[in-house]
């Protein structure tokens, strides 16, 4: 199985709206491990925005990152990706 660390980027911008919908088509991907890093509060406010459910499922792995603002969320993710690298 591949593992993938995808940063959602600023939670203000378009970046959780994407990401909500890339997760729909997970199941075309069923050796993929997704390692989902940013504001997860983000995430679910843009699947409400969008009428998806964020999917909890063990090929997702959330990876929250609330404590801080905008920009800042976007480089500590990248900071935690490299990380698990």
């Amino acid at each position: 199985m591949r593992h993938i660390a995808l940063t959602i980027g600023d939670p203000t911008g378009i970046g959780p709206e994407i990401t909500v919908k890339a997760l729909q088509r997970l199941e075309e991907f069923p050796d993929t491990k997704l390692h989902i890093i940013g504001s997860i509060k983000m995430l679910e406010v843009a699947a409400r925005n969008v009428n998806l459910k964020l999917p909890h499922i063990s090929q997702i792995e959330y990876h929250s990152i609330e404590k801080e603002k905008s920009g800042a969320v976007a480089y500590h993710a990248l900071d935690y990706a490299v990380k698990m690298i």
